[in-house]
């Protein structure tokens, strides 16, 4: 694990999967939390006040887990339980979308279950398709010439196709809720997509990678498109 605040940072050996950074120390997230009383970590066991009253760490400030979170830095109250980060702002993944680059994201109110993201704009996979034309997206009805001449043929409904631009893979989708993660896809519910070294892995939401992806600062991600 990487613990410490961003200019002091110091590598620890995971004792387990539930496991999360506090300050330079680490904590079990099933039986204890992380609370900074003083401007200092301390970790407590779950049922102390501490943890009861419960905070974390978002840069210098402190916020409450429960019911906000640390988005690059920023506390954004959270619109349901469930809400994860979008740039700087939490978003309900159910109702909205996350669309845009990874530097410059947009949350989009997602028109059906069907609608994609297509660059900061959405596209209904049943009637259109996402272009990539001279570096930048376009939404195309399904039977224009971009779509047919500029992707293989599959069922978008039922498939996902992933991988960078010149090196494309058609996917069985497993869900409604998947997203594709280099030549792979993962449950957005679950899972998060990190690029820690110039390559995709798939990780735990709740592990040190998305956590510090989301919320202590921001990967520098190899840019890809997010339909």
């Amino acid at each position: 694990m990487c613990c410490g605040p961003l200019d002091n940072r110091t590598i620890l050996l995971r004792q387990s999967n539930h496991h999360q950074c506090c300050g330079h120390d680490q904590y079990n997230t099933e039986t204890q939390c992380c609370c900074w009383p003083n401007e200092s970590s301390e970790v407590h066991p779950r049922n102390s006040t501490c943890c009861v009253e419960g905070s974390a760490f978002c840069g210098l400030s402190t916020y409450n887990p429960l019911s906000e979170l640390c988005c690059l830095l920023t506390i954004a109250a959270k619109p349901v339980p469930n809400a994860q980060c979008c740039g700087k702002e939490a978003f309900d993944q159910d109702e909205q979308m996350c669309c845009g680059s990874l530097d410059n994201r947009t949350i989009l109110l997602r028109q059906s279950n069907h609608h994609q993201c297509c660059g900061h704009d959405q596209y209904n996979t049943k009637t259109q398709c996402c272009c990539w034309m001279n570096e930048s997206s376009e939404v195309h009805p399904r039977n224009s010439a971009c779509c047919v001449e500029g992707s293989d043929v599959f069922d978008q409904d039922e498939q996902m196709y992933c991988g960078p631009l010149d090196n494309r893979t058609i996917l069985l989708r497993k869900s409604s809720h998947h997203q594709c993660c280099g030549h792979d896809q993962y449950n957005t519910k679950t899972q998060c997509c990190c690029w820690p070294n110039e390559l995709s892995e798939i990780n735990p939401i709740n592990s040190t990678c998305c956590v510090e992806e989301s919320g202590m600062h921001q990967q520098k991600h190899r840019p890809q498109p997010t339909w």
